[in-house]
């Protein structure tokens, strides 16, 4: 039954964005797939920078965070903390245990910006959603 909850929350959540529950056509979603990014709905988040197998959050007066990235489909992927750097020249601090959260794009309105949920497996009903927006490309 406590699985369910987060799932319900995602066909709810899909649905005001004007899509089926579940994903965004995922033809569209690989123009997400790497790239420079920030979040409309949560400034505050900093710049995203999202690489084929890592995704590094930078925001001014806040740690760098790290994961790595697992694509379980075109339009859904796994964020796993690895660390955070403090600052520069500082040692990183390694997340123990490693959290992971779940996104899955769940519309796009256009070939850079795209509409998303998310959820920690921590937490599962805390569920978050946000807008993000393709400012640059990144070199792999």
């Amino acid at each position: 039954m406590i699985l369910a909850f987060p799932f319900t929350i995602l066909g709810l959540i899909a649905g005001l964005f004007g899509q089926p529950a579940g994903q965004a056509d995922c033809t569209i979603c690989a123009n997400f797939h790497t790239g420079k990014f920030v979040d409309s709905a949560h400034p505050e988040m900093g710049t995203v920078y999202r690489y084929a197998t890592t995704e590094v959050h930078k925001a001014k007066g806040q740690n760098q965070q790290h994961y790595t990235i697992l694509w379980k489909g075109d339009c859904q992927y796994q964020l796993i903390g690895n660390f955070e750097r403090m600052a520069k020249g500082k040692p990183k601090i390694k997340l123990m245990p490693p959290d992971t959260t779940n996104v899955l794009i769940v519309s796009a309105s256009s070939p850079t910006q795209y509409q998303y949920i998310q959820w920690k497996n921590s937490m599962p009903a805390d569920t978050i959603t946000g807008e993000m927006l393709r400012v640059g490309d990144v070199k792999n």
